[in-house]
């Protein structure tokens, strides 16, 4: 099973805007084909396009802007067999045929679609159900992409049991990934990029809404940076309902520490600020030296030092590990909120898979500033509210 991908149609002279909506429909796990950006060197266009309709998309969008209303193009090679796909599913009694969801663009009606259609020779359905979107304002793009991402969900768990893949990237995405849902963050975290943290973790809020909808539980895969999988993972909590799994050997949040497994060091200094607490992960590699020299630089003056490492002979991470490292990690955050402690500076050192469990891990504790290892030194990541 391939990602959720739509097919964009739309009118050349909308490029600009289509690839603004693109952007949020990405960030939410949802996937695009779109001429010209897909199409690839060599293949002529007509077939590429009727062969992404016909099998490689599960649904079709039109960008229903005035300019799209006159191009033969859009209705004489795409529109029909978006048509007839979604009229053959229907034939066939799927339960959730193949959608057709035009967007209202700058005062296009769904009677301007159906005109377009038939002034050109082809089919319309009875009516055209979509959504209206304003160019330019990032929230009415937010809408329409949960609005696709809904849709697609949908059709995707009408076609499938048991839970829904999902694979967090930031790097280059792997050719041919069998996963429902491509969260694809790779522009954003880009060499010299600078991440937009407050639009990405409303994405990954928007998306947990919209999986907790279907009732599935989630196996989720990561190729990330630590960062990004401890911000995603936390949205997943226990109390989030969503049953969790993580990685391909199955991790799990843990339900107790093992000290067998994994060690927790608690440090008081009764002269720190007492809402100030550090909190080193690391288990991969010593992290200590370099957490300090940046708590020194911030110039921060924590009352409390948590450690958590390895257990006696252990030397890598696997399910039980993770297992013992999550349940450490969610406990003692926990432990310090109780204790008044209202800011945890995060430094992580470990796959990310386990970076993912050990946000999932947070049920209720305080605010957490992570920070990820950059060219041999700690630099600030993102920073999760209480």
């Amino acid at each position: 099973m391939t990602p959720i991908r739509h097919f964009v149609s739309h009118h050349n002279l909308d490029r600009d805007a289509v690839v603004a909506l693109e952007i949020e429909m990405r960030r939410r796990g949802l996937a695009s084909w779109r001429d010209r950006k897909d199409q690839h060197r060599g293949v002529k266009t007509d077939l590429a396009v009727l062969r992404a309709i016909e099998v490689e998309t599960d649904g079709f969008v039109i960008y229903g802007s005035p300019k799209i209303l006159g191009s033969d193009y859009v209705w004489n090679h795409e529109w029909p067999p978006a048509f007839l796909r979604n009229q053959g599913e229907c034939d066939r009694d799927h339960p959730f045929p193949y959608p057709l969801t035009p967007l209202f663009v700058r005062g296009v009606k769904p009677e301007d679609l159906k005109k377009a259609a038939t002034e050109h020779g082809r089919p319309a359905p009875a009516k055209f159900n979509g959504e209206r979107l304003e160019e330019g304002d990032g929230a009415s793009r937010r809408t329409v992409a949960n609005h696709l991402l809904r849709t697609a969900l949908k059709r995707r768990t009408a076609e499938l049991d048991g839970p829904l893949r999902l694979h967090l990237n930031t790097f280059v995405a792997p050719d041919g990934l069998d996963t429902d849902i491509l969260v694809d963050w790779a522009d954003e975290f880009a060499p010299g990029a600078e991440p937009p943290w407050d639009d990405l973790l409303a994405a990954r809020d928007d998306l947990k809404t919209e999986i907790a909808r279907t009732g599935r539980a989630l196996e989720m895969t990561v190729q990330s940076r630590l960062g990004p999988a401890f911000a995603f993972g936390h949205a997943f909590p226990v109390a989030a309902k969503i049953r969790l799994r993580v990685g391909g050997d199955g991790w799990a949040l843990g339900a107790r520490e093992d000290p067998v497994l994994v060690t927790a060091q608690d440090v008081s200094d009764a002269v720190g600020d007492p809402q100030v607490a550090v909190v080193e992960a690391s288990l991969t590699r010593k992290v200590n030296v370099a957490a300090e020299w940046t708590v020194a630089a911030l110039g921060l003056r924590p009352s409390r030092i948590l450690r958590l490492d390895y257990g006696p002979g252990i030397e890598a991470v696997d399910a039980a590990v993770a297992a013992a490292a999550s349940a450490a990690f969610g406990r003692r955050l926990r432990m310090l909120r109780d204790d008044g402690i209202t800011e945890a500076h995060i430094f992580l050192a470990g796959p990310a898979p386990l970076a993912l469990l050990l946000g999932a891990s947070v049920n209720a504790g305080p605010a957490m500033t992570l920070y990820h290892s950059s060219d041999g030194h700690y630099v600030r990541s993102v920073r999760l509210g209480a």
